[in-house]
């Protein structure tokens, strides 16, 4: 529930805000060690915003065309995925960090606005695949980011 306090356990547990890219690509190249990271890392607490699922929704008929999958297989990844990764309403994102965020993403993609916003907000770590909107925080000295890689 999106209004519940945390478990004390989910206050020791490392943030991570999930990017549309990253389950895209689970999905699309049907990538088992992301998949498998998501639904197997007790120490990592994933999150993400409602657009995600707006966004994947609009996709779903390219992203099952694209991977090869039957329909019913993709739903059942995505059900799996979905239900280790916790929904944070973007109407409870602070002002203050929007407006961060709004100055970080209006010149790269409005459309990670959601996901730059959640991270700052929880002071969590941003996963995404996206190079160019990672490059271009970084020059703007956003440095809050998560890589599965170095955790293997």
């Amino acid at each position: 529930m999106e209004n519940s306090l945390p478990e004390i356990s989910d206050c020791f547990r490392m943030i991570v805000v999930v990017d549309s890219n990253i389950i895209f690509s689970s999905l699309l190249k049907e990538n088992h060690s992301f998949i498998n990271h998501i639904l197997n890392s007790p120490e990592v607490n994933f999150v993400t915003t409602g657009f995600l699922f707006v966004e994947i929704f609009k996709l779903k008929d390219r992203i099952v065309n694209y991977s090869n999958l039957p329909e019913e297989n993709i739903l059942r990844i995505m059900h799996n995925l979905f239900n280790c990764i916790s929904l944070r309403s973007e109407n409870l994102i602070s002002m203050e960090s929007k407006a961060k965020a709004r100055g970080l993403c209006s010149d790269i993609d409005i459309k990670d606005l959601p996901f730059v916003a959640l991270t700052i907000d929880l002071k969590g770590r941003l996963w995404t695949g996206d190079q160019v909107l990672r490059t271009r925080l970084i020059e703007k000295g956003f440095t809050d980011f998560y890589s599965f890689h170095s955790c293997q």
